[in-house]
């Protein structure tokens, strides 16, 4: 499979600033906030992680993403349509 140039270009530019997006996702160096709202952060994102999973839903070959909505009886699918 060929990936197409503006996927490769997303990987690049993430890869080129990696470490600033580990500093921002742990919480650390400029985007330390102080030990409160670092635990609020840590909880809202435990809070969506338990929203999502990853699964070939459809039989593709491709992981597909499902959400729930806190509070409803609902789920949405996200297709991956990348692999053909």
């Amino acid at each position: 499979m060929q990936i197409p140039n503006i996927i490769q270009d997303q990987i690049a530019y993430y890869r080129a600033r990696a470490s600033e997006y580990d500093q921002w996702f742990f919480r650390q160096g400029r985007f330390d906030h102080g030990a409160e709202f670092n635990k609020k952060w840590f909880a809202d994102v435990a809070t969506v992680a338990n929203a999502l999973d990853a699964a070939d839903l459809d039989g593709d070959g491709d992981l597909d993403i499902v959400t729930d909505q806190s509070g409803t009886d609902s789920i949405t699918w996200y297709e991956s349509t990348l692999v053909e």
